[in-house]
C-alpha cells in the first residue's frame, strides 16, 4: 500500500491548499462586493459543476488510463491557481474572474475524485478499504478544522496574494508526488467497450438498476443529505441567536476536532465488518445527536451535539466509499459512482434552498411566545428568536434517526454484501 500512501499524501496537500484558497476567496469576494448574493453565487459555481458534469466525467475515467486524468487534473488545478495569483498579482483580478476559474477548478475536481475514487480500490486491498476511506475523511477533517484559522492568518500577514502561492505550492508538491507513483491501468479487455456513446454514458444507471440493495442505499443517502443540509444551512443562524461570534467558531471548531478524531479511528480501525450496519448506525447517532442538542439553550450542550454529529461523518462515509468500492467492477466504477455522486447530492441544492424559507415563515412564528406551538413545544426547545430553527434542525436530525431505524429494516439492504459484485475490482489481500 506504500504507493497509496504517497498518493494520498499529494492529494491531501492539494486538498488543504483549496480550502485555504476557497475560504479566502470567499472572503474576498465578500469584502469586494458586499453581497451575499455574490457571496452564494460562489458557492453554487462549486458545486453545480460536479452535478452537470459527472455522468461525462465518469464515462471518461472507465474510458482511458486514470493516471493520466489524475495528472492531468493536477496539472489543470495548478494552472487555474496560477492564472488567479498573475490576476491578483497585476491587480486584474475581478469577481467574475474568480466564478469563471471557480468553474473550472470544480469540473477538474469532479473528474479528479472518481479517478481518485476508482484507482483507490484497485490499489487497496479488501480489508483495508475502510481505513483508505477513513484516511480520506481525516484530510477533510483537517481542512474543516485548520483551513478557516490558518487562511485567516494568511490574510492578515500576507494577503490574498499569500494564501494563493501557498495553493500553488501544494498542487506542484502533489504533482511531484502524483508523477512517480505505479498506478496499475485496466486491462484493455476491461476498458473495451463496443456499445454506442449513448449506452456506454448511461451504463452506471443500467447497472445500478440491477443492483436493488445499492439503489435503496443511493436513495437512503439522497434523503439523508436533505436533512444534512438543512442542518448545515441552519446551524450557523441557531448558533448565533445563542452565543457571541467567538463562542459560535468555539463550536465549529469542535466539530471539527470531532470530525479530525473520527478519522484517525476510523483509519486505526478500518470500520466495522458489516459496513451498512456502520453506515445506518452511525447516522442514527448523529441524527439523534442533533436533535438532542438543538433543543438545548446550553452552549457546552450544543458543542457536545457538533463534537458527536461530525465524529460520526468519517464512520459512515468511510464504510461507504468501502461498501461501494467492494461492491462494483472495476471497469464501471468511474461511471457508477459518478451517478452515486449525483444523486447523493442533488438534493444538497434543495435543502439550501428550502430551509431558510421553512425557518423564517413557518417555524419561527410558531415558536414566538404567542406562537401556535408554544405552549406545547416551547417547554422542550424553548420559546423567541432563534427557537423555531432549533425546531427545525430538531426535526431534522431526528428523521435522520427514524430514516436509518426505518432503513435498517429494508430486506434489499440487509442483503447487500451478501451479494458478490460481477468481477473482483479490488487489490489482492496484503
Amino acid at each position: 500500500m506504500k504507493a497509496f500512501w504517497i498518493l494520498y499524501a499529494g492529494r491531501l496537500l492539494s486538498v488543504l491548499g483549496s480550502a485555504l484558497t476557497s475560504f479566502a476567496l470567499g472572503v474576498w469576494v465578500y469584502q469586494e462586493s458586499a453581497s451575499a448574493t455574490q457571496y452564494a453565487l460562489l458557492m453554487m459555481f462549486s458545486r453545480i459543476p460536479s452535478l452537470l458534469l459527472a455522468p461525462f466525467a465518469g464515462s471518461l475515467v472507465d474510458g482511458v488510463d486514470r493516471r493520466r486524468i489524475l495528472v492531468c487534473c493536477a496539472i489543470g488545478e495548478l494552472v487555474t491557481s496560477a492564472a488567479l495569483v498573475l490576476l491578483q498579482r497585476t491587480g486584474e483580478l475581478r469577481v467574475h474572474h474568480v466564478y469563471v476559474l471557480s468553474v473550472v477548478s470544480a469540473c477538474l475536481s469532479t473528474f479528479d475524485w472518481l479517478a481518485f475514487s476508482a484507482v483507490t480500490s484497485q490499489m487497496v486491498p479488501r480489508e483495508h478499504l475502510g481505513r483508505a476511506g477513513g484516511a480520506a475523511q481525516m484530510g477533510n477533517g483537517v481542512a474543516q478544522l485548520a483551513a478557516p484559522m490558518v487562511s485567516a492568518l494568511l490574510l492578515e500577514s500576507a494577503g490574498l496574494g499569500g494564501v494563493l502561492l501557498v495553493d500553488c505550492a501544494s498542487f506542484v508538491v502533489g504533482l511531484l508526488l502524483l508523477l512517480p507513483v505505479p498506478i496499475p491501468a485496466l486491462p484493455a479487455a476491461s476498458r473495451a467497450d463496443d456499445a454506442s456513446p449513448w449506452a456506454r454514458l448511461t451504463r452506471g444507471w443500467t447497472y445500478l438498476r440491477t443492483r436493488r440493495g445499492l439503489c435503496w442505499l443511493l436513495g437512503y443517502f439522497a434523503a439523508i443529505n436533505l436533512l444534512v443540509g438543512m442542518v448545515n444551512a441552519l446551524a450557523a443562524p441557531m448558533l448565533m441567536e445563542l452565543a457571541s461570534v467567538r463562542a459560535v467558531s468555539v463550536v465549529v471548531t469542535l466539530g471539527g476536532l470531532g470530525l479530525l478524531v473520527g478519522s484517525v479511528v476510523m483509519l486505526a480501525w478500518g470500520g466495522p465488518r458489516r459496513r451498512v450496519h456502520g453506515i445506518l448506525g452511525f447516522i442514527a447517532l448523529g441524527g439523534a445527536a442533533v436533535a438532542v442538542a438543538s433543543t438545548s439553550r446550553a452552549l457546552p450542550v450544543v458543542a457536545a451535539g457538533a463534537f458527536v454529529f461530525y465524529l460520526c461523518q468519517p464512520f459512515y462515509g468511510g464504510s461507504s466509499q468501502a461498501l461501494w468500492q467492494t461492491q462494483i467492477p472495476a471497469a464501471l466504477q468511474g461511471r457508477v459512482f459518478a451517478v452515486r455522486q449525483m444523486v447523493a447530492i442533488s438534493t444538497l441544492p434543495l435543502a439550501a434552498a428550502i430551509a431558510g424559507p421553512l425557518a423564517e415563515h413557518v417555524f419561527e412564528p410558531l415558536m414566538r411566545a404567542d406562537g401556535a406551538l408554544a405552549p406545547l413545544v416551547g417547554q422542550v426547545v424553548g420559546t423567541g428568536r432563534g427557537r423555531g430553527i432549533a425546531l427545525l434542525v430538531a426535526l431534522a436530525g431526528a428523521a435522520m434517526f427514524v430514516l436509518s431505524m426505518m432503513a435498517s429494516r429494508v430486506p434489499a439492504l440487509a442483503r447487500l454484501e451478501d451479494e458478490p459484485p460481477d468481477d473482483e475490482p479490488l487489490a489482492p489481500a496484503a
